[in-house]
């Protein structure tokens, strides 16, 4: 499904204008390595000569949406997902501003196209469904899913602890979509870099820090992660309102959903299932449970008419 939104997000209206996508892949393209940077504005400038692009691009996500939802090709639809969004991580998000320095996990680490990358290979089927969470069905099996649950979040730690400057940081984040958001969320963008004082910003990325990594860890040590998941779907919906405003949809220059739902689905690929064991069948004598417990009697030589043994 959210590839089926993302490629409907291709269709909008408005989309392909070039003053905001030239805009737009010049971010991206800032504080990359510079073959990495000429490769994202040679996609620019392409689709700046051929907007319709954006339309094949839609299609080519419709399709993958669909296939996953028929279900008929999974493994092939996941392996073009994983494909496909890799491309879109380093062509068209620049690696989210990684090489940059300026990310959050507020505003989008690690990217989103990372996030569908890493789902797919997550729900790789490998075997029948049992009890067992559906990221430990696939072949990196429950421990390799909650190391990459792990990374994920010590990344974000990581990144949350340095210095948050360029465009891609949460003050320059607030002000650009203050001015590009509908009324509601531009009042709530702009209250928050109202208070977001430099003293305050480096309170606030300490404590999102420690608490990215405390989740990591809860959930790698498998202590409490029904509670590290819980907390982490829940702070990631006080971003995608706060930080991401809901992708940007709203703005009209949004291609996706933000990175804030897939890590809600990403907790739920990787919350842990309560198993259901069936305990050992009884003996009763020499018979299971069912069977008559008296040797040499032949229920089926009842006579139910007269009760006797025939």
């Amino acid at each position: 499904m959210f590839w089926f939104v993302d490629g409907l997000l291709k269709f909008r209206p408005g989309l392909a204008d070039r003053g905001e996508e030239a805009y737009s892949f010049a971010m991206t393209a800032m504080g990359s390595p510079v073959p990495i940077a000429r490769a994202i504005l040679d996609v620019g400038r392409l689709l700046l000569q051929h907007p319709g692009l954006w339309w094949g691009l839609g299609v080519v996500e419709l399709a993958i949406g669909i296939a996953l939802v028929m279900g008929r090709v999974t493994r092939v639809a996941l392996a073009a997902s994983a494909l496909l969004a890799m491309l879109i991580w380093v062509l068209g998000e620049g690696f989210e501003g990684l090489s940059a320095g300026a990310t959050s996990i507020v505003t989008g680490f690690p990217g989103a196209a990372l996030l569908y990358a890493i789902l797919a290979v997550l729900i790789w089927p490998r075997s029948l469904p049992d009890d067992r969470a559906t990221a430990a069905r696939s072949f990196l099996g429950g421990i390799g899913a909650r190391l990459v649950w792990a990374l994920l979040w010590l990344g974000a730690a990581a990144v949350q602890l340095r210095p948050q400057v360029g465009p891609g940081a949460l003050d320059s984040t607030l002000f650009i979509a203050s001015h590009e958001e509908p009324p509601v969320l531009a009042g709530m963008d702009r209250a928050a870099l109202g208070w977001l004082s430099f003293a305050h910003e480096v309170w606030l990325s300490a404590a999102v820090g420690a608490l990215c990594a405390l989740l990591a860890l809860m959930v790698a040590l498998d202590v409490l992660p029904r509670l590290a998941l819980g907390a982490a779907i829940a702070l990631n919906l006080v971003f995608w309102l706060v930080g991401q405003n809901f992708g940007g949809v709203l703005s009209g220059n949004g291609t996706d959903l933000g990175t804030a739902p897939l890590f809600v689905l990403l907790a739920l690929v990787v919350w842990p299932r309560r198993l259901h064991l069936e305990p050992p069948a009884e003996r009763s004598g020499t018979g299971a449970v069912g069977e008559h417990p008296v040797q040499g009697i032949d229920t089926g030589q009842f006579d139910s008419g007269s009760r006797s043994l025939s």
